[in-house]
């Protein structure tokens, strides 16, 4: 068995699988993914992924068209959205600062955490990637050197060399602590919409995330839409948010200037909270279920003329 395929296994497991997990992806940005060029790398990567061989000359599925975007459309706005702290000033420009989650601190280096004047509650993140995240819901039981080894990693990678995505490529690389959002006990669901040149159009609910991930899919009615993407199973389902409305139009003032952007929310008891701008869903290298609605939703996506 492949060393990834043997350190994927271990990374949920684990704080000491989840660091070796980050030393592996470390490496491999630095040692094997620089040496070729992102449309090499990215074809490459799209048929090892997919199956399917990349069209670059004529996209016209979204998966296609996300790996387009990636080589052929930097919008420096993007990159600075991207930026787990960064995007804060973009989200008080667009009027929505109400929607942020309240910011603790932010480091440039672990070792500027002082957890004495940390609440017993809080979150860590690191701004330059996907899904690097310390869950605090106790601060006397935090394993905080453990902790600081993974965060450490963190600063130590690029992810652009690992899915070209570039809007992660000059993020400045820094941990942020934000306030821990309390679902009073309930699973805290992602409500995830995508939107096209600035209308929105699907809602992607994630649930259970940290332990049986769950996702199902809705229009902006809320009538649960039959296609999966990533690979998750079709039975799961949820009741319409409170203020569903007011998502939809919150997304539909924060994606306005991209071709495609999914602007991902929570939403507790009808508190709306901002959790991340994203523009390359499972870096485009996720397959639908069934294959028909990458085309299908690839018809909503209007590429911007380079």
């Amino acid at each position: 068995m492949k060393i990834s395929q043997e350190l994927r296994k271990w990374k949920n497991s684990n704080l000491f699988g989840s660091f070796l997990w980050n030393e592996w992806r470390r490496i491999r940005e630095q040692v094997i993914y620089k040496q070729k060029s992102d449309e090499d790398f990215i074809c490459e990567l799209y048929k090892k992924r997919t199956g399917k061989t990349l069209n670059l000359n004529n996209p016209e599925t979204f998966t296609e068209k996300l790996q387009w975007m990636k080589i052929h459309h930097k919008d420096p706005l993007m990159s600075i959205c991207a930026d787990k702290y960064g995007v804060r000033e973009y989200i008080k420009e667009k009027g929505l600062e109400c929607i942020l989650n309240p910011l603790i601190a932010v480091y440039d280096s672990v070792d500027d955490i002082d957890y004495s004047v940390l609440p017993d509650k809080f979150v860590l993140k690191g701004t330059h990637g996907s899904g690097w995240i310390v869950l605090c819901k106790n601060k006397s039981e935090l394993d905080v050197k453990s902790y600081n080894r993974i965060m450490r990693s963190w600063l130590k990678q690029n992810i652009y060399y690992s899915g070209r995505e570039w809007v992660y490529n000059d993020i400045p690389h820094r941990i942020v602590c934000e306030e821990y959002i309390d679902a009073n006990g309930d699973d805290l669901r992602d409500y995830k919409i995508f939107c096209f040149g600035g209308k929105p159009t699907y809602i992607q609910v994630d649930g259970d995330r940290f332990s049986s991930h769950k996702r199902a899919y809705y229009n902006l009615d809320w009538n649960k839409m039959s296609f999966q993407y990533g690979g998750y199973a079709k039975d799961y389902a949820v009741d319409r948010p409170e203020k569903l409305d007011e998502m939809i139009r919150i997304a539909e003032i924060l994606s306005q200037p991209f071709p495609f952007s999914r602007i991902d929310l929570y939403n507790i008891e009808g508190r709306i909270i901002f959790g991340e701008i994203t523009f390359f869903p499972d870096a485009g290298f996720a397959n639908f279920d069934p294959p028909e609605a990458d085309y299908e939703i690839g018809k909503l996506f209007e590429l911007p003329r380079e």
